[in-house]
């Protein structure tokens, strides 16, 4: 007869096994298994969120269910594509505005302002340090110089990253393409496809799974919520502080920039760390403050309310979201700075409705401790009780 505390440590062992082993494939699958089948999975997506539109069509319009489901696709489409264009078109025009004033305003702005800012340096320098002339005029020339060779490395690095993304364009409209098309197929098919799928499986995982896509549709709608709230927030304090500084176009501009925030990685210092830095050449120093102080401000208060937010939309506590948000972000990158979170609600959600047990609730301890005693009195209780234990094994050992 083997040993009750060796038995314990060998499931635990084999149980420890099992799920790296779960965690080491679902890591794999998701870094180099799900760009292939990601246009199908969007498809799919897509046919699930069109699902209730498309039965108010067929329930209340007494439209037929493949031209209530084609219409609704077409509907989603045009309403992402309207939108896309429009904000495509605005920002074309923005930046073709820009991009012709480059030009002058390096001329009579910047260069202006760099030749300004180093012969202060210089003459500055030289008063500090009158017996060291010649070496700061060879500093200064080999800075102007090695500046000039970043300059040009810099931009010879941005036409590279445009070549690139150009070279990748065609792959990601092919992607859209199938996507789009996908969701055509699994929109006309879905109850077909839902019910084959479902059909491979037993009940008990038949159920499991139904429960956990009724899960993730309800935890994404409150993802999105939370997000639409961080951007509104965001937006709010960019508006507010790129008026005050009177910035031009600031309502387009904080718009833009509290949508690029909310994305992984991006996020508002893309934009404003280098403006700051020009504010700072030119000698706009109020905006320059004014810009550091608003990245600062839109920084911490992301970090803060962030987790609390999709915290309190999907059922986490604040620390558990904000590590599963580091975390999904080291492992998966992007998508797993918004699944990892995803997946940990609906753990939870299902571990409290009893359909999974991974862990014990404060309902089960409650239950399995009794009305009576403190933490303490149950912990000596339990001392006692493997004492007991420990001390009739040695009996019976001696028998």
């Amino acid at each position: 007869m083997s040993d009750p505390q060796t038995e314990k440590r060998r499931k635990f062992i084999i149980n420890v096994v099992y799920f790296v082993l779960i965690a080491a494939v679902v890591i794999f699958t998701v870094r180099y298994g799900l760009k292939a089948i990601l246009p199908f999975v969007f498809g799919l997506v897509v046919s699930m969120v069109l699902q209730p539109i498309i039965r108010f069509f067929t329930k209340k319009c007494h439209l037929k269910k493949k031209f209530a489901t084609v219409l609704s696709l077409v509907l989603f489409y045009c309403t992402i594509g309207v939108l896309l264009a429009f904000i495509c078109v605005e920002l074309a025009a923005t930046a073709t505005e820009l991009i012709a004033n480059i030009p002058d305003y390096y001329t009579n702005t910047v260069a202006p302002a760099l030749e300004n800012f180093a012969f202060n340096l210089e003459h500055t320098l030289k008063n500090w340090f009158p017996d060291l002339t010649t070496t700061i005029d060879d500093t200064i020339a080999e800075f102007s110089g090695s500046l000039g060779s970043t300059l040009t490395t810099l931009s010879k690095s941005l036409l590279g990253t445009a070549a690139n993304m150009a070279g990748k364009l065609p792959r990601m409209l092919l992607n859209t393409l199938i996507a789009i098309i996908s969701s055509f197929f699994i929109s006309l098919d879905y109850f077909d496809i839902t019910h084959f799928l479902l059909r491979q499986m037993n009940s008990r995982t038949r159920s499991l799974v139904i429960r956990v896509k009724n899960e993730l549709g309800s935890t994404l709608i409150k993802y999105l919520k939370s997000y639409s709230l961080i951007l509104g927030w965001t937006f709010i304090e960019l508006i507010i502080g790129l008026s005050i500084m009177k910035v031009h176009n600031a309502g387009l501009i904080s718009l833009v920039i509290a949508v690029f925030d909310i994305l992984p990685v991006i996020g508002s210092g893309l934009f404003l760390l280098p403006w700051t830095v020009v504010s700072f050449i030119i000698g706009d120093i109020g905006r320059g403050i004014g810009l550091l102080i608003l990245y600062l401000i839109i920084t911490i208060v992301r970090n803060i309310i962030e987790p609390r937010i999709v915290g309190e939309q999907v059922g986490l506590p604040a620390i558990v979201t904000l590590m599963a948000m580091v975390v999904g972000t080291y492992l998966f990158g992007g998508i797993g700075l918004l699944g990892l979170p995803v997946a940990l609600a609906i753990i939870k959600s299902l571990n409290d409705q009893g359909v999974i047990n991974l862990y014990r609730d404060v309902a089960d301890t409650n239950a399995d401790d009794g009305p009576k005693g403190d933490f303490f009195t149950r912990l000596l209780q339990t001392l006692k009780e493997n004492a007991q234990k420990n001390k009739q094994m040695m009996q019976k050992k001696k028998q």
